[in-house]
């Protein structure tokens, strides 16, 4: 018999009200990781009967790719529907089990298709019978399935589009986000005095990891309304840095002091070339963005689930496109010859074979990302500490942040150059209500 939880129990609703919470705040309709021991704190642990069945209610699998040795976690997206059901548990008292209330949901948008379909002349998508009144899905409202077609590709099922019965609720979502934050990061942003976790070069706290239209929001509720990002912080600071490297020959370095034609163009257009992409690609410029940020930090293009960007586009299809456009080309060749003056001046890692032969492991993507991180928390410490001599309060993020006063820019631009070397761009925006 399925598990059903008591719905009266107001231990029950509290714990519904910690997962919903937490979900509607961090989890989207963009893929996003998530550890074990994090899911366990907000919706109970995964071994107990409420903990697994608030992850089947809430959270669609996307990815279940995970390495216990790379620190890499299962991947997620919400379900809608369950947020809608829980809603309904909370704020209108529905006792309904899931399974009977979500039979009789999805029976409505069956109904609802069908209306559809009729009203169209009977034209339907070829892939009706894994889309549930959807129209075609863009990738942010995809997950992948782990089965593939006859071609290869990862086969995609959309998450059901809100129908008539999903109206979402922002006013109570709100109040739910806003309890949770509450609860758990209240002290913090009262005074201020955020606890961050230094890992890798970065500084982490978990409201970095809330949806950004809850964290502007909230972080201004506490009085933190100007908000900051670097402008194309990765490729940034890589050029700048390989710009920056000194001629010492003995050792096999030298200064970067070529001009990269499509890195620059990248850099002057960032936004046009990320549109682009996306529609090469058919996806959100968010997903663009990211790609072009992996390729960056040394990404591989490849068709195989070892490959984090084919993991990320889903298809043979995409990551193909991607190997055949000129300028993304041209880009990972501008990106290969940047980290070929780098790479002299990183830690030289070497190993033997079975034979006791010495070669030297190549430089991993893994190494690159650290090198950057390193580079953008010199950077970000710059930043706290010219906020730090101003008395301005801040919430520290990896490569943005936002404070409580309006900040001089040009004062803050030229501190950072002076103690670090880079010359970078910045972005504000104001939260006024």
């Amino acid at each position: 018999m399925t598990y059903q939880p008591n719905l009266n129990d107001p231990r029950v609703q509290k714990r519904i009200r910690s997962a919903l919470g937490f979900t509607l705040a961090c989890i989207g309709s963009k893929p996003s990781r998530w550890a074990k021991v994090a899911l366990d704190r907000h919706f109970g642990q995964s071994q107990h009967a409420l903990g697994q069945w608030l992850r089947r209610v809430l959270l669609i699998t996307s990815d279940d790719h995970y390495s216990m040795d790379e620190h890499l976690p299962k991947e997620y997206v919400l379900r809608q529907s369950g947020v809608e059901y829980l809603r309904r548990v909370l704020r209108d008292n529905l006792r309904a089990g899931w399974d009977e209330w979500l039979n009789e949901h999805q029976q409505k948008s069956r109904d609802e298709d069908m209306g559809q379909k009729a009203g169209t002349g009977g034209h339907m998508c070829h892939h009706h019978h894994l889309l549930l009144a959807a129209p075609a899905p863009s990738v942010s409202q995809v997950v992948r399935t782990g089965q593939s077609n006859a071609d290869g590709h990862h086969l995609l099922l959309a998450a059901p589009a809100p129908s008539v019965s999903q109206v979402p609720d922002p006013v109570f979502d709100n109040l739910v986000v806003d309890a949770w934050v509450e609860r758990e990061f209240g002290d913090q942003l009262k005074t201020h005095a955020f606890a961050y976790e230094d890992k890798s070069s970065r500084l982490w706290h978990p409201i970095q990891s809330m949806r950004r239209e809850h964290k502007k929001r909230i972080l201004a509720a506490y009085g933190l309304r100007f908000h900051y990002d670097i402008v194309a912080c990765a490729p940034t600071l890589l050029l700048q840095h390989g710009q920056m490297l000194p001629d010492i020959p003995e050792r096999g370095i030298w200064t970067m002091d070529l001009w990269l034609f499509a890195y620059q163009h990248y850099l002057k257009h960032r936004q046009t070339c990320r549109e682009r992409l996306a529609s090469l690609l058919g996806m959100d410029v968010s997903y663009a963005k990211t790609v072009l940020n992996s390729l960056f930090c040394g990404a591989k293009v490849g068709a195989g689930d070892n490959f984090s960007l084919y993991r990320l586009l889903g298809s043979r299809d995409r990551i193909q496109r991607l190997k055949d456009d000129v300028f993304i080309t041209d880009l990972r060749k501008d990106i290969k010859v940047l980290w070929s003056y780098i790479e002299p001046t990183m830690t030289r890692i070497e190993k033997k074979d079975r034979n006791g032969r010495t070669y030297k492991v190549p430089l991993s993507s893994k190494r690159k990302w650290l090198l950057y991180f390193d580079l953008e928390r010199q950077v970000l410490n710059a930043v706290k500490d010219f906020l730090g001599e101003t008395g301005n309060t801040c919430f520290l993020e990896h490569d943005g942040w936002a404070t409580r006063d309006a900040v001089d820019e040009k004062a803050l631009l030229d501190y950072i150059k002076r103690m670090t070397g880079f010359s970078i761009q910045l972005e504000m925006s104001a939260v006024t209500s």
